[in-house]
């Protein structure tokens, strides 16, 4: 693994080293992590993801609202779950 030096700002500083200590892991760990996390969250195979999705609500014009999705949520575990599209 090639090693690199990187300025941060001490508040930067002083969470990096909390979630080192709390995870028993060394800095570079959580950096490591960190860099992937955010690869995963925003790279490129993530925003192909979401275009991907976008492409599909304009084909199919589907959406609900937090609401309903809510009151979904709140049948999980009970006699009344129902697969979201057949909820109805």
């Amino acid at each position: 693994m090639s090693k690199r030096a990187v300025q941060i700002d001490a508040d930067t500083d002083a969470i990096l080293r909390r979630l080192a200590q709390e995870r028993a892991a060394e800095p570079e760990a959580i950096v490591s992590d960190a860099v992937r996390l955010f690869d995963d969250l925003y790279g490129q195979a993530a925003l192909g993801e979401l275009d991907r999705r976008w492409a599909e609500f304009e084909r199919v014009g589907e959406s609900y609202t937090q609401d309903e999705v809510e009151a979904w949520l709140k049948t999980w575990g009970t006699r009344d779950f129902r697969p979201f599209r057949s909820r109805q």
